[in-house]
Protein backbone atom coordinates (compact mmCIF):
# COMPACT_ATOMS: atom_id res chain seq x y z
CA UNK A 1 0.00 0.00 0.00
CA UNK A 2 1.16 3.46 -0.79
CA UNK A 3 2.67 5.39 1.93
CA UNK A 4 0.68 8.66 2.73
CA UNK A 5 3.59 11.32 2.81
CA UNK A 6 1.41 14.70 2.18
CA UNK A 7 2.56 17.77 4.01
CA UNK A 8 -0.67 17.87 6.23
CA UNK A 9 -0.20 14.16 7.21
CA UNK A 10 3.78 14.65 7.98
CA UNK A 11 2.64 17.99 10.15
CA UNK A 12 -0.64 15.75 11.86
CA UNK A 13 2.22 12.98 12.60
CA UNK A 14 4.87 15.40 14.34
CA UNK A 15 2.66 17.08 16.31
CA UNK A 16 1.36 13.81 17.72
CA UNK A 17 4.98 12.95 17.98
CA UNK A 18 5.31 16.44 20.17
CA UNK A 19 2.62 15.53 22.61
CA UNK A 20 3.70 12.26 23.54
CA UNK A 21 7.20 13.81 24.84
CA UNK A 22 7.45 14.10 28.72
CA UNK A 23 7.52 17.47 29.74
CA UNK A 24 10.75 19.46 31.20
CA UNK A 25 9.90 22.56 31.81
CA UNK A 26 8.45 25.57 30.74
CA UNK A 27 10.65 27.93 28.40
CA UNK A 28 11.99 31.24 28.91
CA UNK A 29 11.61 30.54 32.59
CA UNK A 30 13.56 33.03 34.38
CA UNK A 31 13.40 30.90 38.12
CA UNK A 32 14.26 27.50 38.10
CA UNK A 33 15.40 25.19 41.64
CA UNK A 34 17.60 22.07 40.26
CA UNK A 35 17.86 20.59 43.85
CA UNK A 36 16.81 20.57 47.23
CA UNK A 37 19.34 18.90 49.69
CA UNK A 38 18.71 18.54 53.25
CA UNK A 39 21.56 17.48 55.52
CA UNK A 40 22.81 17.31 59.07
CA UNK A 41 25.91 19.73 60.28
CA UNK A 42 27.78 19.57 63.47
CA UNK A 43 28.01 23.22 65.31
CA UNK A 44 30.91 24.85 64.04
CA UNK A 45 33.78 25.31 66.77
CA UNK A 46 34.95 28.45 66.53
CA UNK A 47 37.58 29.68 68.44
CA UNK A 48 37.80 33.80 70.19
CA UNK A 49 41.62 34.05 70.95
CA UNK A 50 41.71 32.00 74.64
CA UNK A 51 37.97 31.55 74.68
CA UNK A 52 36.05 28.25 74.59
CA UNK A 53 34.01 26.58 75.64
CA UNK A 54 32.69 22.71 74.88
CA UNK A 55 29.40 21.18 74.43
CA UNK A 56 27.86 20.18 77.55
CA UNK A 57 27.19 16.64 76.58
CA UNK A 58 31.11 16.44 75.62
CA UNK A 59 29.84 16.22 71.90
CA UNK A 60 28.69 18.95 69.35
CA UNK A 61 25.20 19.12 68.37
CA UNK A 62 23.96 18.68 64.88
CA UNK A 63 21.88 21.08 62.99
CA UNK A 64 19.63 20.58 59.87
CA UNK A 65 20.31 22.56 56.78
CA UNK A 66 18.46 23.07 53.72
CA UNK A 67 20.53 23.49 50.62
CA UNK A 68 18.88 24.80 47.40
CA UNK A 69 20.75 25.03 44.27
CA UNK A 70 18.48 27.14 41.37
CA UNK A 71 19.20 29.02 38.45
CA UNK A 72 18.38 32.59 37.29
CA UNK A 73 17.96 33.07 34.07
CA UNK A 74 18.17 36.44 31.81
CA UNK A 75 14.84 38.28 32.98
CA UNK A 76 12.90 39.72 29.84
CA UNK A 77 13.15 43.12 31.68
CA UNK A 78 16.91 42.92 31.19
CA UNK A 79 17.50 43.51 35.17
CA UNK A 80 20.54 41.79 36.21
CA UNK A 81 20.34 41.72 39.42
CA UNK A 82 16.73 40.93 41.20
CA UNK A 83 14.78 42.38 43.47
CA UNK A 84 13.63 40.98 46.69
CA UNK A 85 12.63 36.92 46.61
CA UNK A 86 11.02 35.61 49.14
CA UNK A 87 11.93 31.49 49.90
CA UNK A 88 9.32 29.89 51.72
CA UNK A 89 10.65 26.12 53.74
CA UNK A 90 8.32 23.48 54.11
CA UNK A 91 10.11 20.55 56.02
CA UNK A 92 8.17 17.71 57.05
CA UNK A 93 10.20 15.88 60.32
CA UNK A 94 10.11 12.08 60.28
CA UNK A 95 9.18 12.31 64.00
CA UNK A 96 5.66 10.75 63.82
CA UNK A 97 6.14 7.75 65.55
CA UNK A 98 7.56 9.79 68.62
CA UNK A 99 5.03 12.40 69.32
CA UNK A 100 1.81 11.85 71.87
CA UNK A 101 -0.83 12.49 68.80
CA UNK A 102 1.44 10.16 66.14
CA UNK A 103 1.24 13.16 63.84
CA UNK A 104 4.46 14.33 62.09
CA UNK A 105 5.53 17.88 62.43
CA UNK A 106 5.43 20.49 59.38
CA UNK A 107 8.04 23.35 60.00
CA UNK A 108 7.50 26.35 57.90
CA UNK A 109 9.71 29.04 57.83
CA UNK A 110 10.82 32.17 55.21
CA UNK A 111 13.95 33.31 54.08
CA UNK A 112 14.36 36.81 51.94
CA UNK A 113 17.33 37.45 49.99
CA UNK A 114 17.53 40.20 47.41
CA UNK A 115 19.93 41.57 44.53
CA UNK A 116 20.64 38.23 43.25
CA UNK A 117 22.44 37.79 40.06
CA UNK A 118 21.96 36.66 36.74
CA UNK A 119 23.75 32.70 37.04
CA UNK A 120 23.35 29.16 37.24
CA UNK A 121 23.90 26.75 40.31
CA UNK A 122 23.10 29.74 43.33
CA UNK A 123 22.61 28.74 46.60
CA UNK A 124 20.06 29.66 49.51
CA UNK A 125 19.69 27.91 52.30
CA UNK A 126 17.64 27.57 55.72
CA UNK A 127 18.43 25.76 59.17
CA UNK A 128 16.76 23.86 62.10
CA UNK A 129 18.98 24.11 65.69
CA UNK A 130 19.73 21.35 67.18
CA UNK A 131 17.57 22.49 70.22
CA UNK A 132 14.45 22.24 68.21
CA UNK A 133 15.07 18.46 66.43
CA UNK A 134 15.80 17.42 70.07
CA UNK A 135 12.43 18.87 70.76
CA UNK A 136 10.37 17.27 67.94
CA UNK A 137 12.03 13.85 68.50
CA UNK A 138 11.13 14.04 72.00
CA UNK A 139 14.69 14.34 73.04
CA UNK A 140 16.11 12.27 71.10
CA UNK A 141 17.77 13.84 68.17
CA UNK A 142 17.97 12.15 64.72
CA UNK A 143 21.36 10.67 63.88
CA UNK A 144 20.72 10.86 59.90
CA UNK A 145 18.93 12.38 57.69
CA UNK A 146 16.66 9.59 56.90
CA UNK A 147 15.40 9.57 60.56
CA UNK A 148 15.06 13.79 60.59
CA UNK A 149 13.02 14.35 57.14
CA UNK A 150 10.58 13.01 55.18
CA UNK A 151 10.51 15.99 52.46
CA UNK A 152 11.42 19.43 52.08
CA UNK A 153 9.20 21.41 49.90
CA UNK A 154 10.90 24.86 48.77
CA UNK A 155 8.65 28.38 46.89
CA UNK A 156 10.63 30.93 45.58
CA UNK A 157 8.31 34.23 45.41
CA UNK A 158 9.50 37.42 43.35
CA UNK A 159 7.26 40.77 42.80
CA UNK A 160 4.66 38.89 40.25
CA UNK A 161 4.30 35.80 42.81
CA UNK A 162 5.40 32.42 42.75
CA UNK A 163 8.39 32.16 40.40
CA UNK A 164 9.48 28.43 41.03
CA UNK A 165 8.94 25.03 43.32
CA UNK A 166 9.94 22.04 44.13
CA UNK A 167 10.42 19.19 46.64
CA UNK A 168 13.72 17.12 47.65
CA UNK A 169 11.87 14.10 46.41
CA UNK A 170 11.03 16.16 42.77
CA UNK A 171 9.21 18.60 41.33
CA UNK A 172 5.64 19.17 42.09
CA UNK A 173 2.47 19.27 39.58
CA UNK A 174 1.08 23.11 38.81
CA UNK A 175 1.69 25.80 41.32
CA UNK A 176 1.06 24.00 44.43
CA UNK A 177 2.72 21.39 46.63
CA UNK A 178 1.50 18.68 48.78
CA UNK A 179 1.66 21.52 51.81
CA UNK A 180 -1.05 23.33 50.23
CA UNK A 181 -3.33 20.17 50.50
CA UNK A 182 -5.57 20.13 53.32
CA UNK A 183 -5.78 16.66 53.01
CA UNK A 184 -2.09 16.15 53.18
CA UNK A 185 -1.75 18.46 55.74
CA UNK A 186 -4.51 17.29 58.58
CA UNK A 187 -2.16 14.80 60.18
CA UNK A 188 0.40 17.45 60.36
CA UNK A 189 1.21 19.33 63.49
CA UNK A 190 2.13 22.81 61.71
CA UNK A 191 4.80 25.00 63.56
CA UNK A 192 6.27 28.38 62.74
CA UNK A 193 9.05 30.11 63.79
CA UNK A 194 11.66 27.21 63.88
CA UNK A 195 13.21 28.18 60.65
CA UNK A 196 16.14 30.17 60.75
CA UNK A 197 17.93 31.83 58.40
CA UNK A 198 22.07 31.91 58.35
CA UNK A 199 22.55 34.98 59.81
CA UNK A 200 20.99 33.21 62.64
CA UNK A 201 23.17 30.62 63.11
CA UNK A 202 26.87 29.87 63.83
CA UNK A 203 27.35 29.33 60.37
CA UNK A 204 26.99 33.19 59.59
CA UNK A 205 30.14 33.70 58.88
CA UNK A 206 31.36 30.77 56.91
CA UNK A 207 30.56 29.56 53.13
CA UNK A 208 30.11 33.48 52.38
CA UNK A 209 30.93 33.26 48.88
CA UNK A 210 28.43 29.90 48.34
CA UNK A 211 25.49 31.34 49.59
CA UNK A 212 23.19 34.31 48.30
CA UNK A 213 22.93 36.95 51.23
CA UNK A 214 19.88 37.46 53.58
CA UNK A 215 18.09 40.48 53.16
CA UNK A 216 19.00 43.19 56.25
CA UNK A 217 16.41 43.94 58.40
CA UNK A 218 17.29 47.35 58.25
CA UNK A 219 17.28 46.90 54.25
CA UNK A 220 14.64 48.86 52.00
Amino acid sequence: MKKNSSPLFLLVGAVALISALPLRGEAGKEYEIKKIEPALFESPQITAGSYRKQAQQGRTAQWLEVDVTFDRKKSTDDQKFSGDLTFNYYILLSNKGVTKEGKQTLLKGSVVHTEVPEGRGLHACAFVSPQTLAFYFDGKPPASIMQAVVDVGVEIIGKEGLVAIATSKGTVSADKGWWSNPKDTKDMDVVEGKVLNKDNTPFSALSWDYYQPVKPKSGN
